[in-house]
């Protein structure tokens, strides 16, 4: 799935070649991307037609298209999704799920191998978000975000005591837009081992959890995402961060060369060091 700094880097790439850019031509593929509140593909052509782009942002993996007279169009490209910008003459590519035309002769296509993707056109966002998006609606911070720390981070913790810190990495509630493979490399970045309660961690070992979070993001979204034959921008360009860990089970560590393992963890193919993180184990 794509995670924040994939989603992130498909922001930039959509705000960059869409921003400002009028709407037309739009065509809906597979109509079963399209979810409430206007789940009538005809009302949904209608209501985007002519409108304009007038900013694109992201809130966790959700992209937000912010539409002229007040409207929005909110996409989660879920485990396969993937825009592409690309000329109006450009040939159609395998997976084709939706395309919107631009005055400009350009055209944004979204395609999904296994049309899991979810577009949803609303008005007032307040209001449809957190009746139509609820999780998105009580979604935690934002890493990028000015207030975020290891405080932050304790807060949350305090009332999930229980769990794990890969589990409590990967809950959206707690932290927006964090996956499998960030919340690996932050945990081999912080030294700390997957499988530790949050209750038995102390100061010191948030602060370097939080640290390794924005360090680790901030890398990824810097160099275009994750390196995979699964995700590409919006020019169809690849990614370039490698992984430390993730993917790397049974391969040598970068650090100490003791091998990778895997384990899993609330379900989740987790990768660790068991020399480098041995904090919590």
């Amino acid at each position: 799935m794509p995670e924040l700094p994939e989603v992130e880097t498909i922001r930039r790439g959509l705000q960059e070649l869409a921003s400002g850019k009028m709407m037309s031509r739009i065509e809906v593929v597979s109509v079963k991307l399209i979810r409430p509140p206007v789940a009538d593909p005809e009302k949904f052509v209608e209501g985007l037609e002519g409108r304009t782009i007038q900013n694109v942002n992201r809130r966790g993996k959700y992209l937000i298209f912010e539409l002229d007279k007040g409207y929005a169009l909110v996409a989660h490209m879920k485990m396969r999704g993937s825009f592409r910008v690309v000329g109006a003459d450009a040939p159609d590519e395998p997976y084709l799920g939706m395309r919107f035309g631009f005055d400009s002769g350009t055209e944004c296509r979204y395609h999904d191998m296994w049309g899991w993707g979810e577009f949803r056109l609303i008005s007032n966002q307040r209001v449809e978000i957190e009746k139509w998006l609820p999780g998105m609606a009580r979604m935690g911070k934002e890493p990028f975000d000015e207030g975020f720390g290891p405080a932050v981070l304790q807060e949350s913790a305090a009332r999930r005591g229980g769990s794990s810190i890969k589990a409590f990495l990967l809950d959206q509630d707690v932290l927006a837009g964090v996956g499998n493979i960030y919340a690996d490399e932050t945990l081999f970045i912080s030294g700390i081992h997957p499988g530790s309660r949050v209750s038995e961690l102390g100061e010191a070992e948030w602060s370097r959890i939080a640290q390794a979070i924005v360090a680790v993001l901030t890398e990824a979204a810097a160099l275009g995402g994750t390196r995979s034959d699964e995700f590409a921008n919006v020019k169809g360009e690849r990614g370039a961060y490698v992984p430390r860990v993730y993917g790397r089970s049974g391969q040598p560590c970068v650090n100490c060369g003791m091998k990778l393992e895997r384990t899993k963890i609330t379900g989740r193919g987790t990768v660790y060091c068991p020399n480098c993180q041995l904090t919590g184990a």
